[in-house]
């Protein structure tokens, strides 16, 4: 059973109270406060929050989630598009997709190892899961296509 205690004043709270009864202040729940995700499991948490209830993963608060901000792409499917503003999962993102673009040209076995690697980072966290297979399956493409332009240019110079 969970205890809950008053965010106001600390006091320890009855069961199904709606205010605490020491400082009078309005007990909310998960719904009515500003909430993130845990980066680990998908957990819905309390903005507040540095640690996971469910997982016990430390938080980083910059990747606050607010209410209305689900975005349905048919590409990527149902996510969260602040679950992106991580820093780390803008950087693998941008070079990914640049390893995957630039092993069409150079040294595909190379750069697109580089991109399915990325894509592996960001495949590791659920709000970017989609994102991570996506970049994964097109860094191979790219990787391939890149070998079979190499050995067209190859072959055509003889």
């Amino acid at each position: 059973m969970n205890i809950m205690y008053c965010v106001n004043c600390g006091n320890r709270l009855e069961k199904d109270a709606s205010f605490c009864k020491l400082c009078g202040a309005k007990i909310l729940s998960i719904d009515e406060v500003a909430t993130k995700f845990c980066s680990n499991c998908g957990m819905k948490i309390p903005q507040t929050a540095n640690f996971c209830s469910k997982c016990g993963i430390k938080q980083n608060n910059a990747e606050i989630i607010k209410k209305g901000t689900l975005v349905n792409n048919p590409l990527l499917g149902l996510f969260y598009k602040e679950a992106f503003k991580d820093d780390k999962t803008t950087l693998y993102t941008c070079l990914g997709w640049v390893c995957a673009v630039v092993s069409l040209f150079l040294v595909p076995l190379l750069f697109g190892a580089g991109g399915v690697v990325f894509g592996y980072l960001l495949s590791t966290k659920k709000a970017t899961k989609n994102r991570g297979i996506i970049l994964i399956i097109f860094s191979v493409a790219f990787a391939l296509l890149g070998m079979l332009i190499g050995a067209a240019i190859d072959s055509s110079e003889f």
